[in-house]
This record gives structure tokens, sequence and C-alpha cells, in this order.
């Protein structure tokens, strides 16, 4: 399932003017969708799931579209649904967090941002967030 979340962004302060900015998120699971998505006009920012089939192709081709790519990390959530490869837990230790993160981030290719993908429980945990942030501003 691919989800639009939108956010508006104040070009200056005072608010006299504004973009959306669009993120598609879940992207990699599904090749059809997924060119679908990059057909879509006008600028947007695709969130990629980490070691899913068509993730790094879809990724640099949405690259060559002139598209944001994220790394749509899968971060453990409160509910205990199942993250897929590359999910991040509270219960590893740093160096496995940091790690997996890593090897994340190189499985999409041209990443220039991360969000999360279900990490409410993850996010909850500052020593997990200081380690990841860590990863993330390498």
């Amino acid at each position: 399932m691919l989800r639009i979340f939108c956010v508006w962004l104040s070009l200056s302060a005072p608010v006299l003017a504004a973009d959306l900015l669009i993120i598609i998120d879940d992207v990699g699971n599904n090749r059809g969708l997924g060119q679908r998505t990059l057909a879509l006009p006008g600028p947007l920012n695709l969130a990629f799931l980490p070691h899913t089939p068509y993730a790094a192709s879809l990724a640099s081709e949405a690259y060559a579209l002139g598209h944001g790519i994220l790394l749509h990390a899968p971060m453990a959530n409160e509910q205990g649904a199942r993250l897929g490869p590359g999910g991040l837990y509270p219960d590893m230790d740093a160096a496995t967090l940091q790690q997996t993160l890593r090897d994340n981030i190189a499985a999409i290719p041209h990443v220039q941002g991360v969000n999360n993908h279900m990490g409410s429980l993850l996010t909850q945990q500052a020593d997990a967030m200081r380690l990841s942030m860590d990863v993330i501003a390498e």
C-alpha cells in the first residue's frame, strides 16, 4: 500500500508563501505501483523500504527523474507488526542497530534523507534515536 503525506513548509517568516511537499512511502515491494508513482506529475519525494525487490531500481529511476529519495527505515512499533528486512529493534545492541541502518541506507541508491516506517516504539527510545542520528549524520 502506498500512503501519501502532505506537509506545508513556509518559505519565509512570517509566512508569505508556501510550497506543498509530497512524500510517498512504502515504495519498493510492487514494481507496477512504483512505476505508476514515478509517472505522477510534479516533484515528489519517495521513501523506499530497504531490501525490497524493486527499491533499488525504482530509486535510481526516481532520482533520474529529479525526485527526492528517502530511506523508509523500518522501526519497531507498539503494535508488534512485522517490519520486514532491515528492521530496527530496541533490543539490538548499538553496533547491530547502527550497522543495520547503514546497510539499509546503502541498499537505496541516492538516499537524501530518512523517515521512519511504523517506528512508534523505537522512536521513544532516546539511546536508539541517538545511535540512529549518529549514522544518519555520517
